[in-house]
């Protein structure tokens, strides 16, 4: 009982937090975006800072350069050695995570073609040495070559380690399929070629571009007053020379309707993966986002819980083009003498859910289980922080995210009918099977 009320106490007090005054936004003389959202009640600042137009800025023969870039971050500056650094964040207590995590498997909703990003945090008593850290890491990197043969390795073992893995080789070949802009369809880490060719001097040139201020939006959660900080960080970046951000491409869905492709990977666990990108009108997103979540839940329930098929299995709703196209993506993990029977139970289960009736009982149920996981996952301050850059990036205010709650408590039975008729198709999904 107690465990339930403390639970209950900690809901209150989040969805009190998502529900406070708007973040305070400015575009800096630099170009650099900023949000703060401040006088909260955790003792964290946490910093979030988004770097725009990932896999689309890096030069042709040089994929992976940006996920490689990031992994000079940290490594010493041009006034610390890598040790130096490694001490100066210790001293305050300063968390710094500029790449995926391999050790997570399913933490990387975040790492995505679109835009890369560093995420910082520190107790409040150190905010202004750890914002001051911060820029040094990011404005004045240690680019020399011990770092670069560092980051090469980390990142070829990276590659390696996705190389076989059927989820993540999957997922590469089914963005393939769905999209025709090459830098949508490819693997944001690179290739074994792509890596090995990338020179110090590619680093350099490319550096002063990508990061620079007017190609970041920086986004800070933190108990301090939000003007406060914002002046902090304004006087932070006031150095940086304005300059204009890296290009912008437009994401282009391909004619993927009905493609297949199998790949023969041979390892013990079988994989599959269904997908379908379209463009889709704003005020759909959170009628799609409850339709995606309960065509997930009768996935799991029909073919892990009820057939045994999956070791995991579900439906996602993503991003592309700053929130103009949702690619809807089925993903199954299962042995691989399971995979025809896998790939029938999909199927049907796509097709069961296209003609079901949908019930007042499924939708309020569905809105609740994602009310709880919007609140569980905006927890951190560093989420909330990746949320207010994630809605500034789409062209949309910075609270976007922290308003769903409103949106999704607001559709209705008419709204999910007519969104499921309008764009969940699934003769138009394309399919990748891995064996």
């Amino acid at each position: 009982m107690n465990v339930r009320l403390t639970a209950l106490c900690c809901l209150v007090l989040l969805a009190g937090a998502l529900r406070a005054e708007a973040p305070l936004e400015r575009t800096l003389p630099c170009g650099a975006r900023v949000a703060v959202a401040g006088s909260g009640a955790s003792r964290i600042f946490a910093v979030h800072v988004l770097l725009r137009n990932r896999s689309a800025a890096e030069p042709p023969g040089r994929e992976g350069l940006v996920d490689l870039a990031h992994r000079f971050l940290g490594e010493g500056s041009a006034r610390r050695s890598r040790s130096e650094m490694t001490l100066a964040l210790n001293a305050i207590g300063a968390q710094l995570k500029t790449v995926d995590s391999p050790m997570i498997p399913f933490d990387d909703y975040y790492s995505v073609p679109d835009y890369s990003w560093v995420r910082f945090q520190v107790i409040d008593t150190y905010r202004q040495e750890g914002l001051r850290l911060l820029a040094e890491i990011l404005f004045e990197p240690r680019l020399d070559a011990e770092n670069l043969q560092r980051a090469q390795a980390a990142l070829l073992e990276v590659q390696g380690r996705r190389e076989k893995d059927p989820r993540a080789v999957g997922q590469e070949q089914l963005y393939g399929l769905l999209f025709d802009s090459p830098w949508m369809s490819r693997s944001i880490y690179g290739a074994r070629a792509s890596t090995g060719a990338i020179t110090i001097e590619d680093v350099r040139a490319f550096w002063p571009t990508y990061f620079s201020a007017a190609n970041m939006i920086w986004t800070v959660s933190t108990n301090r007053p939000a003007a406060e900080t914002m002046d902090e960080v304004a006087a932070l970046l006031a150095c940086c020379r304005p300059a204009e951000p890296t290009s912008a491409a437009a994401a282009t869905p391909a004619s993927a309707a009905g493609q297949q492709r199998t790949l023969a990977l041979k390892s013990r666990q079988g994989y599959l993966w269904a997908g379908h990108a379209f463009p889709v009108a704003a005020a759909d997103w959170p009628a799609l986002e409850v339709l995606v979540a309960m065509f997930s839940e009768q996935l799991a329930f029909e073919l892990r819980e009820r057939q045994g098929l999956a070791y995991s299995v579900g439906a996602g709703l993503g991003a592309a083009d700053s929130g103009r196209l949702a690619t809807v993506t089925v993903s199954m993990g299962t042995r691989q003498a399971n995979l025809d029977g896998a790939t029938a139970g999909i199927r049907e289960q796509m097709d069961r859910f296209a003609r079901a009736e949908i019930t007042l009982r499924q939708l309020e149920k569905t809105i609740n289980r994602l009310k709880g996981q919007i609140l569980m996952r905006n927890f951190p301050a560093l989420n909330r922080s990746y949320f207010m850059a994630l809605g500034m990036f789409q062209g949309r205010p910075p609270d976007y995210y922290r308003q769903r709650l409103d949106r999704l408590g607001a559709v209705s039975l008419d709204d999910l009918r007519r969104v499921r008729q309008t764009y969940f198709r699934p003769d138009l999904f394309a399919w990748v099977r891995v064996e």
